[in-house]
């Protein structure tokens, strides 16, 4: 049993010496698997050809000691062939940039595009809804069964402000109703004195003269056939429309094009465009109303000098 003893004890020695030594091997091992994992976070290039190198010698390495991926490129990996693994590496992370920073630019190409159409739209939409308003009144002036009515309702629109943009230019406390009243005698056929109009305010100023004008067209429409009146009233009213929409879509154009230009001012060109088109198209309708009262009083007066001519020569035969 002693010469047994003498050789178990050293034999156990060398075993438990083995056994630290190859766990010293393979913690130093992790180690190192641990340090190059840490290292693929921060670098960009050296990762990719660290783990090429580790998948390569992935199996040698273990039971080899701290140093053995040194001694194994070192001893194994002749210099050529390292310069083309790393011209690879290089050439893998510049293709990868690359096609990063092709996608980038390809969505915010695509970002600036989708902002351009939607701005597009946006303005159209305020242009598709002026039209809409426009040409919804002239399908009512076109399917309206009494025109007439029409015609009152254009006079009571128009006079009151008329009245009220002369008295806004005048001066409050001494009003000057000449320019007025000149205006509605050459006009309208109206006839007044300042001494009418004593003593009444805005509002009564622009009754007196709707009843005036009423009053003034109505004796016209009573010398004049219905169904010729009719066709003039409509014709009347659509020239106004169409001709003060004309100026609008001229308006509205330059209207767009100059509006970008607010931008500089920290301005949003969009709610620029949507302010002045409103007050663009406040004053269209306006001088489509005033326009087409016009163009009825004048129409009126033609048309009844015209059928008095023909009165006074019934042989004659004329073309209407």
């Amino acid at each position: 049993f002693k010469d047994l003893w003498k050789v178990f004890v050293p034999c156990a020695m060398c075993a438990a010496v083995a056994l630290g030594v190859m766990w010293s091997v393979l913690q130093d091992t992790e180690v190192v698997q641990d340090r190059l994992l840490n290292e693929e976070n921060v670098t960009g290039r050296v990762d990719r050809f660290i783990w090429s190198a580790e998948r390569f010698l992935e199996r040698p390495l273990i039971g080899r000691g701290p140093g053995a991926l040194d001694d194994l490129m070192r001893n194994h990996a002749s210099p050529e062939r390292m310069a083309a693994m790393i011209e690879q590496s290089e050439k893998s992370a510049r293709v990868s940039t690359i096609g990063t920073l092709v996608e980038s630019a390809q969505q915010r190409v695509e970002q600036r595009d989708y902002k351009g159409r939607k701005q597009v739209l946006d303005f159209d939409d305020v242009m598709n809804l002026q039209r809409e308003i426009v040409y919804g009144y002239r399908n009512e002036v076109l399917t309206n069964e009494d025109p007439r009515r029409m015609v009152h309702d254009i006079i009571e629109e128009t006079i009151p402000s008329k009245v009220q943009q002369h008295l806004a230019d005048g001066d409050p406390y001494h009003p000057d109703y000449g320019p007025l009243l000149h205006s509605f005698q050459s006009g309208f056929s109206v006839s007044l004195a300042p001494e009418d109009l004593a003593g009444l305010n805005g509002e009564g100023i622009a009754g007196l003269l709707v009843e005036k004008v009423r009053e003034a067209y109505e004796t016209r429409a009573e010398r004049l056939p219905p169904e010729l009146l009719d066709q003039e009233e409509r014709r009347m009213i659509l020239a106004a429309i169409d001709r003060q929409w004309q100026e609008h879509l001229e308006a509205m154009d330059e209207l767009r094009e100059g509006v970008y230009l607010r931008a500089q001012g920290q301005k949003d060109p969009l709610v620029e465009y949507k302010n002045e088109a409103y007050d663009l198209f406040t004053s269209l309708m306006d001088g489509i109303k005033q326009e087409a009262l016009r163009n009825l009083i004048h129409s009126a007066a033609n048309l009844e000098a015209f059928l008095a001519q023909l009165q006074q020569t019934p042989n004659r035969k004329v073309r209407i």
